[in-house]
């Protein structure tokens, strides 16, 4: 007993000395080495582990830096909203210590079960193929935290002078782990191997699946311009799911407990306020962010009234993926984190930038006649333009879902600002804003680490 509280006192006086070590497991865990014994308690450790891993947290701060959504005049009532809008750097720099910390804590969860689940002998074949699974589920999630962590503090791929700004690995619970990060191709050959395990059938959704692994890849792989991978990984579950996603009404990803057009969601029944709070503000009045007006609809588009809801004017339109169910006093249960028409805009950018224009358009097209929407018709040639297509409507299809942001971080895309006073600020692609800083915190704790260029944070000087 007077071990275990030393030790508490101990992982207190560091947390508070070096901001946090940013890869602490639960305390009862790190006190009692022996608390994953059974099948049992090393499923409590993965629901842990999962509960943990929190997106729907940070989910607005990507919709307001994307062009997804517009100021109100309501707006400046949020001036973290509002800062988060603008880019403002020292809100960035404060999203940025709470990411950073709150990924490194789902994979310390993680890391504490894989290490200890080795320990547990399992009594039946039943329990066997249980205790892969979890150990399966868990190495998916530390591969899901990497993958955020490179696209949100790696540079975009391709872009000069990144080669030392990838991920920074914590494999085990290590309080004098001092060191720097991986390159970029590092990272991904990391994320990689822990994504291609040998995998057991597994099909809970609420869990990462062998299916999502594989979505993960291909995203992974459409990250750094791989397109060949791409496609070679998400043709086969396209073809899976094609007449699903034909079949099956786009609203059950919001209004359904199951909705088979899921690849991995997450179950929030317990959080206390809706992740999109900034997004539901007053069903009169209207909220701080609008859709931005050249995200739009034909009136016979099966999107438009699951996305939208139109406000006192009728030139302005809410969100309205989740006010639905916030309208109905419903709290929103199952937060998606992938799914199933992911995979069309993966394989149409990939095809695209092979040159393959016809295949491209052609599977998009699919989508939209399905969606209800007019098919693209165009004799354009040059690839920017094409793409520009295709990606507009991927935004149409994923409007307040935090997917816009990264899809113009990866393909160097400027952005443009509308201010609420009317005037516009235009961020350029090579603008350093795009990748958040390491914070002060971890820069305290592993002097070692590599700052990202542009930021100030935790230095003293820029680099």
């Amino acid at each position: 007993m007077k071990k275990t509280i030393y030790l508490y006192l101990f992982l207190g006086m560091v947390y508070v000395l070096n901001g946090c070590s940013l890869d602490l497991p639960p305390e009862d865990e790190v006190s009692d080495p022996h608390a994953i014994t059974s099948v049992v308690t090393a499923g409590r450790s993965l629901a842990a582990a999962y509960n943990s891993y929190k997106p729907y947290n940070d989910a607005l701060i990507w919709v307001t830096r994307s062009d997804d959504m517009v100021p109100t005049q309501y707006l400046s009532r949020d001036v973290s909203l509002s800062n988060t809008y603008a880019w403002e750097e020292r809100e960035l720099i404060n999203h940025s210590e709470d990411i950073w910390k709150s990924l490194y804590a789902t994979l310390a969860q993680c890391n504490v079960l894989l290490e200890r689940i080795g320990n547990v002998t399992p009594l039946s074949a039943a329990e066997s193929r249980e205790l892969k699974q979890i150990q399966q589920r868990a190495t998916y999630l530390k591969a899901l935290c990497y993958f955020d962590l490179l696209r949100i503090f790696s540079p975009a791929f391709g872009t000069s002078d990144t080669s030392a700004y990838g991920i920074l690995v914590k494999n085990s619970f290590d309080l004098t782990q001092n060191q720097n990060r991986l390159s970029q191709r590092e990272s991904v050959d990391i994320i990689n191997r822990l994504l291609t395990i040998q995998a057991v059938e597994d099909t809970n959704t609420y869990y990462i699946t062998p299916e999502t692994a594989k979505l993960l890849q291909a995203q992974l792989a459409l990250w750094i311009g791989d397109n060949s991978k791409a496609i070679s990984l998400g043709l086969p579950l396209y073809a899976k799911y094609r007449t699903i996603i034909a079949s099956q009404s786009v609203g059950t990803i919001w209004s359904n407990n199951v909705s088979s057009l899921r690849f991995f969601a997450l179950d929030t029944k317990n959080i206390t306020a809706s992740p999109y709070i900034g997004l539901e503000y007053n069903t009169d009045l209207g909220d701080y962010l609008s859709v931005a007006p050249e995200i739009t609809y034909t009136n016979l588009d099966r999107r438009a009234d699951v996305y939208r809801l139109s406000t006192v004017d009728s030139n302005i339109f809410l969100l309205g993926k989740y006010r639905k169910q916030v309208k109905e006093r419903e709290q929103m249960q199952y937060y998606t984190v992938a799914r199933a028409s992911e995979l069309v805009f993966l394989l149409s950018e990939a095809y695209l930038k092979q040159g393959e224009k016809d295949r491209a358009l052609a599977l998009l097209n699919e989508l939209l006649v399905v969606r209800g929407a007019p098919p693209i018709v165009t004799t354009e040639t040059n690839r920017e333009a094409l793409l520009t297509l295709l990606l507009n409507e991927k935004q149409k299809e994923f409007v307040g879902e935090p997917i816009r942001f990264f899809d113009l971080k990866r393909n160097h895309r400027s952005i443009t600002r509308t201010l609420s006073s009317g005037g516009t600020l235009i961020i350029p692609a090579t603008d350093h804003r795009w990748t958040l800083p390491i914070p002060a915190s971890e820069k305290r704790y592993n002097p070692s680490i590599l700052q990202n260029v542009g930021w100030n944070v935790g230095e003293g000087f820029k680099q």
